[in-house]
């Protein structure tokens, strides 16, 4: 069973990766997703910490290339238009909250001068070490909450800097992200993990127009 699970684990997450990714999208817009993704991955590379776990950026870059592959091209193209950069955060991973709070599986923040970032979980596993039966945060639904973020700005539903973050949960129907307010519980995810605060940006970085 071992050996099966490897050889076809990670050919089921491609599969159903490259199913979604194309599913609904005009020829164009699949010729042009590969030069907007390299763009998004390279301004995340130089901006966002990659964590301790395959800490190396052709590893980090392999993990965000797989899951920004998963969200849909006019979803990609809104978060660049609005200056977002995506960051793989695992600190996330490592969350701490209450009984009564949901994890968080993202953080978007907002930013006074319109750079902004959002983050999502990742563990740090590459895509040939996910699958059908255990895969990495990031590539589950990772491409789903890029998605959600691009249908709240593009319906003016994105918060401004004064407003503050929001996150992603996992919850509803069909375990979907949904992007909120960020919980103002003193048991909520970002108040009893206060690193999370901030996004996880290299020193001195600032996002890139």
């Amino acid at each position: 069973m071992s050996t099966l699970r490897k050889i076809f684990a990670p050919l089921a997450l491609a599969a159903a990766t490259l199913s979604l990714a194309g599913c609904g999208e005009t020829p164009e817009q699949l010729a042009a997703k590969p030069a907007i993704v390299q763009q998004m991955v390279e301004n995340s590379e130089s901006l966002c910490q990659t964590g301790p776990v395959h800490s190396g950026q052709a590893a980090y870059a392999e993990r965000l290339t797989h899951m920004l592959n998963s969200a849909t091209t006019s979803s990609l193209k809104t978060l660049q238009d609005h200056h977002v950069t995506v960051c793989l955060d695992q600190r996330l991973v490592n969350q701490q909250h209450g009984f009564w709070n949901f994890a968080d599986k993202g953080v978007y923040y907002p930013s006074a001068d319109g750079k902004n970032i959002m983050t999502y979980a990742d563990d740090g596993r590459q895509p040939s070490e996910s699958g059908f039966f255990s895969s990495n945060p990031a590539f589950f639904r990772g491409g789903t909450a890029v998605n959600r973020l691009a249908d709240k700005i593009n319906a003016g539903k994105a918060p401004g800097a004064s407003q503050g973050v929001m996150t992603v949960t996992l919850r509803g129907k069909g375990s979907y992200p949904y992007w909120n307010p960020a919980s103002t519980s003193p048991t909520s995810t970002l108040n009893m993990t206060p690193q999370l605060k901030a996004p996880p940006l290299v020193p001195s970085a600032k996002p890139a127009s």
